[in-house]
């Protein structure tokens, strides 16, 4: 006989507790965003052509300050 999860481990049970997991936007944007707008970023810039990036609000809450430049020297929208 085959269970499926919430059978093995019902809400409320000492694993599912564990089991959640906080969202961490800085790390995520430190191990993926970053080393994307930067890969990205570079080839865009070599074509002359901008990127947008759109970010929920706790996300972009989390991100360290950014620094703001005029918008015709920007190279990245957020």
């Amino acid at each position: 006989m085959r269970l499926s999860a919430s059978q093995d481990f019902p809400l409320g049970s000492e694993f599912s507790a564990k089991r959640k997991l906080a969202v961490n936007y800085l790390s995520s944007s430190q191990k993926r965003l970053v080393p994307q707008l930067v890969y990205k970023g570079g080839i865009l810039h070599s074509w002359r052509k901008k990127i947008a990036v759109a970010l929920n609000r706790s996300f972009f809450a989390a991100l360290p300050p950014l620094e703001q430049v005029p918008k015709d020297e920007a190279d990245t929208a957020c």
